[in-house]
């Protein structure tokens, strides 16, 4: 007899104090949750979203690489950065 196999969905939730990059509006300014960068929402569609990196705490070396336009995952934990 075969058994139905049961796919159990994993259910992401960001840390507390954190929200998914893909909940914030285009302009957004955020901070990773680590606080090692940065940047501002420009769009975010299903698999990605476009970001531009404006600051980061990287050895200057590395920082050339991590600043710019950047891809990164829709369901990064980040911090919200609120304009005062």
């Amino acid at each position: 007899m075969l058994r139905k196999r049961r796919h159990r969905r994993i259910k992401h939730y960001p840390s507390k104090g954190c929200v998914f990059l893909e909940s914030l509006k285009p302009g957004t300014l955020f901070e990773t949750e680590s606080g090692l960068s940065r940047g501002i929402l420009l769009e975010s569609t299903f698999g990605s979203a476009k970001v531009i990196i404006l600051s980061c705490k990287m050895s200057s070396e590395d920082q050339e690489y991590y600043l710019g336009k950047r891809l990164i995952a829709p369901r990064t934990s980040v911090k919200e950065i609120k304009n005062e």
